[in-house]
């Protein structure tokens, strides 16, 4: 009996990677599931994210795993950025647990987050260009704070003025992509010419992409 239900195992997963392969969330977070726990198929953990984390951008069950994985460290290296990531994502995508899986596993971290968070704005509504930045980067992003394209761009644009570098360097991509800002070629490349000149790297890397 137990020959029969390893064979119809390996079957299924044949079939599970069939449909994986042609993008089917739900076969990628099963064929994870099989190879995690070794149905069907040799035992992969590689295997298993690498599905798993296909299947995660739709599948709140595959988000909520991955987001356990990372935060055990047991069979994928440790990685709290990952976890939270993947919780929250497990979370956006409606999965009941996501969020007391949050709280419960890094309450210290999320309490930690919030607390930078809040010295950036005191330093920013100081005046600290630096913190502006910062914080600018944050809201572009919604990493501990809520995702504002907007405000983060007139972080930057505070910053810029201020003389930040990097800042520069990220009013002229916003005006260059139109995110945060109405677009505008000219008022990008005058930005990003600004913070090569004054020696920022990766401003220099995009003004010599606009010359070729």
């Amino acid at each position: 009996m137990q020959h029969e239900r390893a064979k119809l195992e390996t079957e299924a997963a044949d079939w599970y990677r069939a449909a994986a392969i042609q993008g089917h969330a739900e076969a990628q977070y099963r064929l994870g599931m099989y190879y995690l726990e070794g149905r069907g198929v040799r035992r992969s953990t590689r295997e298993a994210v690498r599905f798993l984390e296909r299947a995660g951008e739709t599948v709140a069950a595959a988000a909520l795993l991955l987001g356990r994985l990372y935060a055990d460290g047991s069979l994928v290296e440790k990685n709290v950025v990952m976890a939270i990531g993947w919780l929250r994502k497990a979370q956006d995508l409606g999965h009941p647990g996501a969020e007391k899986e949050l709280k419960s596993r890094f309450q210290q971290e999320v309490a930690g987050r919030r607390l930078k968070v809040g010295l950036l704005q005191q330093q920013a509504a100081s005046g600290d260009v630096d913190a502006k930045c910062k914080l600018a980067a944050l809201h572009f992003e919604g990493q501990g704070v809520q995702k504002d394209e907007p405000k983060a761009f007139q972080l930057y644009k505070e910053a810029a003025v201020g003389g930040q570098l990097e800042a520069m360097c990220c009013v002229g991509l916003c005006y260059l992509s139109g995110r945060g800002v109405k677009s505008s070629v000219e008022e990008g490349k005058r930005w990003v010419m600004r913070a090569a000149y004054l020696g920022h790297g990766i401003a220099q890397l995009e003004l010599a992409e606009m010359y070729e």
